[in-house]
């Protein structure tokens, strides 16, 4: 399966999660990077290098994304 692909994959689920529901955006952000790291580290990317950090900051970035899109 290609990275892109991957990641587009693992957007969409982590964008069901939804942090709608957390009163503080540095919460939310937290939040999000966790599932992210989570997510990486599920699919076998080993935490702590930079490949790691790259899979965490994209799959956070189109889940912030793909929530903005829906409240728009």
């Amino acid at each position: 399966m290609s990275r892109s692909v991957l990641k587009c994959s693992l957007a969409i689920l982590l964008a069901g999660c939804g942090t709608q529901n957390i009163a503080s955006i540095e919460r939310a952000d937290q939040d999000a990077w966790t599932r992210a790291s989570m997510a990486c580290a599920y699919v076998g990317i080993a935490p702590g290098n930079a490949d790691f950090n790259q899979c965490a900051a994209d799959l956070q970035h189109a889940v912030w994304a793909a929530q903005n899109l829906n409240d728009n």
